[in-house]
Parts: structure tokens; C-alpha cells; sequence
């Protein structure tokens, strides 16, 4: 049997069953978690969601425990303070009940096979099928490999521009990229999975409607996860699904 090492466990067991956004307050429980990028004022930290919403913690039930850097990937966990009155320029104050810092992964454009090798070439797979959601900006992926150290593992999403990369799953309304996991570790005994964001602005992705993410899986073979990016219609806060 496999044995699983876990970073933000909760927060993996908790992902398949988000609700709707909640704008109560004075809770014993968080009703939303989103994942966000944490920036630091003068008044202290603050949250931007994935639709660049600005979340600033009125409440923090967190305390000092974890106090992210500028430009942290994270998972929070919250309600709305809805009799709070706005501050500065942050469109919600909240209740913040937990915080969890996630990896960024890297992300590369390449002309040759061989240059998207030099990123990896170890497998690497799914936590599970339905962890993951994407946006033109960022891509989120629960990922599980073979691993004790996660600081010996690299994951960095290619743009592989070879004319003779050729994958089987393909789609004129879809970017295809690959997945590349390296590996300095070389253990096998244990399985790790953790989330991981991936930065997508130096990608090309216009005009397509999401990624199909091409990986070598355990089986030594390729694997493929079609994601479609999420869309904002409003500015009403819409957390993005972990």
C-alpha cells in the first residue's frame, strides 16, 4: 500500500466540497475558502482573490502563527463581515479563520522536446481528477508524487513550441502545455501530494478557452487534464474553487 505524505492536508480533504460565497458573520465555523495571493500594507496584511477582489481580515482568528510574505500563494478560509464598514480600497472586510501557505510552481515557453526535458522528466499525477481550477492568470493543481522532501521536487507547466511535439489529446479551442516534474530526491517509497499554483502570464492564451495539461504519469505513460478556464461575469465575489 502506498503511504501518503500531506502538506495543507485539510485543505485537500475540504476541496471537493466548497459552498457559495456566505456573507454572514459571527460564526463558529468558516463557510468559504478561496485560494488568493496575500499582499502587505501599512494596516497589515490583506487578501486578492482570483477575481482580484481585495479581502481585508477586520477579524483575524489566526493570529501569528503564519504571517505571509508579499506576493504569498495561500488558502484561506473566512466569512464576510457584512455590518463592517469598508476600508481604503478593499471591496470586503472578513472573518479570517485559517490560513495555509501553497507552493507557486514555475511555468516556461521552450522550442525544442529537449529544452522541456531539462525540466523534469520524473512522473507525477493528480491527487485527485477533479483537484484542480484554472484562470487565464493561474493555474491550481493537487498533485501527488513519489517524495519525503517536497523542497527536492520542482513542477513547472512548459510551453512546449517544438514542431514535432505531437500529443494525443488536442483541441483548437484548448492550449496544450506539459506538466514537468524534476526530481532531486529519487525516492520511491513514499507518496506526497500537496496543491501548487502555477503563474500563467507568460504563457500565450489568447483566444483559447483553457489547458490541456500533458503528463507522464506513474505508469510511465501520458496522462492528460483538460481544464477550462474560469470566467468572471461581475464583480460580485465569486471565490475560485479549490
Amino acid at each position: 500500500m502506498k503511504k501518503f505524505g500531506f502538506m495543507v492536508l485539510s485543505f485537500i480533504v475540504a476541496a471537493a466540497s466548497l459552498t457559495s460565497c456566505n456573507t454572514s458573520s459571527g460564526d463558529d465555523y468558516a463557510h468559504n475558502q478561496i485560494f488568493a495571493v496575500a499582499h502587505q500594507s501599512s494596516i497589515g496584511v490583506y487578501f486578492e482573490s482570483d477575481d482580484h477582489q481585495l479581502l481585508y481580515p477586520a477579524n483575524n482568528r489566526v493570529g501569528s502563527s503564519y504571517n505571509p510574505n508579499e506576493g504569498d500563494r495561500v488558502i484561506i478560509s473566512y466569512n464576510i463581515l457584512e455590518q463592517e464598514s469598508l476600508v481604503g480600497n478593499f471591496d470586503y472586510m472578513i472573518d479570517l479563520y485559517s490560513i495555509s501557505k501553497v507552493r507557486w510552481g514555475e511555468q516556461a515557453s521552450v522550442e525544442t522536446t529537449q529544452a522541456a526535458e531539462s525540466y523534469g522528466t520524473e512522473p507525477v499525477a493528480l491527487y485527485q481528477e477533479h483537484m484542480f481550477s484554472s484562470t487565464k492568470e493561474i493555474l491550481n493543481m493537487a498533485l501527488t508524487f513519489y517524495g519525503l522532501d517536497p523542497s527536492k521536487h520542482t513542477f513547472t507547466i512548459v510551453e512546449n513550441n517544438d514542431p514535432n511535439y505531437n500529443p494525443e489529446l488536442k483541441s483548437n479551442q484548448y492550449k496544450n502545455v506539459e506538466l514537468r516534474h524534476s526530481d532531486t530526491e529519487n525516492n520511491t517509497s513514499r507518496a506526497y501530494a500537496e496543491w501548487v499554483s502555477f503563474p500563467l502570464d507568460e504563457l500565450e492564451l489568447d483566444g483559447y478557452r483553457g489547458l490541456i495539461i500533458d503528463m507522464k504519469n506513474f505508469q510511465s505513460s501520458q496522462s492528460y487534464v483538460t481544464v477550462t478556464f474560469t470566467v468572471f461575469n461581475s464583480n460580485q465575489l465569486k471565490p475560485a474553487t479549490l
